[in-house]
């Protein structure tokens, strides 16, 4: 939190936060987000867990994420 105040009230905008924001989102977020989707889908058709421990509208939720992720 500090540092996101030293920036913006050094630089008085916030497009350093927003560069180092696509750079997140795009270096980290995404191969994580693939990551998650494949890992819970390998264990559903492996039986391992069952749609009632894994909560499907948090797996679409993810897929529509990814899905934004991807295409912005």
């Amino acid at each position: 939190m500090g540092w996101f105040l030293r920036i913006t009230e050094r630089h008085g905008d916030l497009s350093g936060v927003f560069k180092h924001m696509v750079v997140l989102g795009y270096i980290v977020a995404m191969p994580v987000n693939i990551l998650t989707i494949l890992l819970a889908f390998i264990l559903l058709l492996a039986n391992k867990v069952t749609w009632k421990e894994l909560p499907g509208y948090l797996l679409i939720l993810n897929i529509i994420i990814l899905i934004v992720q991807i295409l912005v």
